[in-house]
């Protein structure tokens, strides 16, 4: 139910939010803060508060003694990611903020897919083998996602169209989150690393 609901809450939250900027006709990159657009800075703030729902992922491997999933990078990335957008709501709840809220939303429902997939197969290996062949590329498309922002905080610094401060240490995030993603990309598939212990990150 909890996989479900985060696909379906993602799927939500990816499209209202670029239905939003289609409708508003916004930029990409670049796009000014219109305080009068209320309905995006709502979707934006549902998706921050959402980060803190999803601390329900270490609640349910700790409730079924999974805490061979509860890594550093595990950790780390859910406490992070719900300070780094409670600071980018608070400063900016709209303008260039949509773009990584919009990917990290549709990322969201591609990693919660999978997961249920997950959790419906533990038992059935030839089932895992037909269906969850795509993990690999499901750490690649987060790894994407974080290139894409860190492009745009470096963009936003040089461009000056959103808060320094901000902007700088979006950078610097995203680099420890490329260093973590990128070695658990590598030990778990360029080092032969075992596929019974799929570590939830997203």
């Amino acid at each position: 139910i909890h996989n479900v609901f985060l696909v379906v809450l993602s799927a939500y939250m990816s499209g209202g939010i670029v239905y939003q900027i289609y409708k508003n006709n916004y930029k990409i990159w670049g796009q000014a803060y219109n305080e009068k657009e209320t309905e995006l800075a709502q979707l934006i703030l549902i998706f921050t508060l959402s980060k803190l729902y999803e601390y329900l992922d270490t609640v349910i491997m700790v409730l079924k003694r999974n805490m061979y999933q509860v890594t550093f990078l595990h950790c780390y990335h859910h406490v992070s990611v719900s300070f780094f957008w409670w600071m980018a709501y608070y400063i900016m709840p709209g303008g260039e903020g949509w773009l990584g809220a919009a990917l990290n939303s549709f990322v969201h429902v591609v990693m919660y897919s999978y997961y249920f997939l997950a959790s419906i197969s533990s038992s059935n290996p030839d089932f895992r083998k037909k269906y969850l062949w795509w993990g690999k590329y499901l750490t690649t498309f987060q790894i994407l996602q974080f290139v894409e922002n860190g492009a745009h905080c470096i963009w936003m610094l040089v461009k000056e169209t959103y808060s320094p401060v901000m902007a700088k240490f979006g950078v610097y995030y995203m680099i420890t989150l490329l260093t973590l993603f990128g070695n658990f990309y590598v030990q778990k598939y360029l080092s032969g690393g075992s596929s019974k212990k799929k570590k939830k990150t997203g």
